[in-house]
């Protein structure tokens, strides 16, 4: 772990990008380098809460104050690789995009250290895999995280998922599959047999996109147009419901469109062109304070 800039660009290729930037008055040159998956997965065990680092890691960056490796990045893919990315863009291959497995960083660096460390491994990866399309990551709200680090690196949410892990009594996170692979079993009779607690939550989707504005407008439609709207009857009216394509997949990004545009209209927000007399608005009457108390 006291291994150097210089060392580790012996044994990786290329130079790292650096970045200026100023955190909590303290003015910081970060830079990014390749470093060993040996050197990463101990940093990770030594700094990050998970311990452990996913077997699928292909890429590991570290980053740099100086000569000191402050923070680690691992890229790859975690269970599930091609069903993960087509959630969102079915087009999309496990070629087209990495997952951030591990992002960890001394607690000593300035707020905001880590986004800016995200921002330096997305030049990077830009540039030296121009096939890379997006980078997807999950921000673990079973543990308190819902993605602040993503949120201020401009990262999209793609929505969130319930998903549960369990923890040993030393305190030892289990993945769901690990256990069902190894012992071939996960009902609660068992677990609570061997030790193990179950921990519900929701985990978070997010998403940045590394290709062109025309290749992101093509995947943002595909993303929206995964429900289309099918005529149908309620309370004795005709009306348009949204109903997932078949086989389709979660698309959150509309369910927020959809969402804005309710509250822009509530709040008397119209579209360019939107003919301002065919809004249809309902009259106040003015109630008494009185009559509100009596009901």
């Amino acid at each position: 772990m006291a291994r150097t800039a210089g060392q580790l660009r012996d044994s990786s290729t290329g130079s790292g990008h650096v970045n200026h930037f100023v955190g909590d008055g303290i003015a910081m040159n970060y830079h990014v380098e390749p470093i060993p998956r040996l050197l990463m997965a101990a940093f990770v065990a030594a700094h990050h809460y998970a311990v452990r680092v996913p077997p699928h890691c292909l890429l590991s960056l570290g980053c740099f104050a100086g000569t000191d490796l402050v923070g680690v990045a691992s890229w790859g893919y975690c269970v599930r690789p091609r069903h993960t990315i087509q959630r969102l863009f079915p087009s999309l291959g496990t070629g087209d995009y990495y997952e951030l497995n591990r992002l960890c960083m001394l607690d000593s660096e300035p707020r905001n250290g880590e986004s800016h460390f995200l921002r330096l491994c997305r030049e990077y990866i830009r540039q030296r895999q121009p096939g890379r399309v997006v980078l997807f990551s999950w921000a673990d709200g079973m543990r308190g995280k819902p993605g602040y680090v993503y949120q201020a690196d401009n990262w999209l949410y793609g929505g969130f998922i319930r998903t549960e892990f369990y923890v040993t009594a030393a305190g030892e996170v289990v993945h769901p599959r690990q256990v069902t692979t190894r012992c071939g079993r996960r009902d609660r009779a068992f677990t609570r047999s061997v030790g193990l607690r179950r921990v519900r939550g929701r985990q978070f989707r997010y998403c940045h996109f590394l290709c062109g504005r025309s290749e992101v407008h093509r995947l943002l439609a595909e993303h929206l147009t995964a429900e289309v709207p099918v005529k149908t009857q309620g309370r004795n009216r005709a009306l348009h419901e949204w109903k997932p394509r078949a086989n389709a997949f979660d698309n959150h990004w509309f369910d927020c469109l959809v969402g804005c545009v309710v509250g822009a209209a509530m709040c008397g927000v119209t579209l360019p062109g939107v003919n301002v007399g065919l809004v249809r608005r309902r009259p106040r009457g003015r109630v008494r304070l009185s009559a509100l108390v009596g009901r």
